[in-house]
């Protein structure tokens, strides 16, 4: 809904460089109970592996918990990321529909909504770990909040840099359709 509105709404001009509401219009798909199984897990173990690397040796992952062998702590199903990785991916979009990348651009930007989506979760992971803080905590809420801020924020960082980089400049070589 949000792409067709922004593809409604938008000027011309702007039309022109907006890549990313193709990206939106994916998104808009009801596809979220089969992301949270089908990409759950492995988001989940991914999330478990880079936090127990991040922990240092005496930290180990075991399927998708992390345990020294006298804790263990488990990444649920509700921490697997999907949601985060989504907002991530949206965002991304969202961003390079306002800076009218091409598609080459929007694609790196994609890319590294989801890069940080999932180092954000393993980071989120390894903070309750070492913090132990449970599910039932309230902090628990607000350190995703404060994580998904950070990749964020990043992510504004590597838009701002990617629509500086001259090199990424297809036009010059390539003649892409217009949207």
């Amino acid at each position: 809904i949000l792409g067709c509105v922004m593809l409604g709404t938008l000027a011309a001009r702007a039309r022109r460089g907006a890549w990313g509401i193709l990206v939106l219009m994916l998104l808009c798909v009801h596809v979220a109970t089969s992301l949270d199984f089908f990409i759950g897990f492995p988001l989940r173990v991914a999330s478990s592996n880079i936090a127990a690397f991040m922990l240092g040796p005496d930290i180990r992952a075991e399927g998708t918990a992390l345990s020294n062998g006298a804790t263990t702590y488990f990444v649920d199903a509700p921490c697997s990321g999907v949601r985060m990785l989504s907002a991530s991916i949206a965002m991304g979009a969202g961003v390079a529909v306002l800076y009218q990348f091409n598609p080459l651009r929007t694609l790196l930007l994609i890319w590294v909504s989801f890069v940080l989506a999932i180092f954000g979760n393993a980071h989120r992971a390894a903070t309750l770990y070492v913090a132990g803080i449970g599910p039932d905590f309230p902090e628990h809420g607000a350190l995703g909040i404060i994580v998904f801020a950070e990749c964020s924020l990043l992510l504004m960082f590597a838009a701002h840099g990617l629509k500086q980089w001259k090199r990424l400049d297809v036009r010059r070589h390539f003649a892409w359709p217009r949207l």
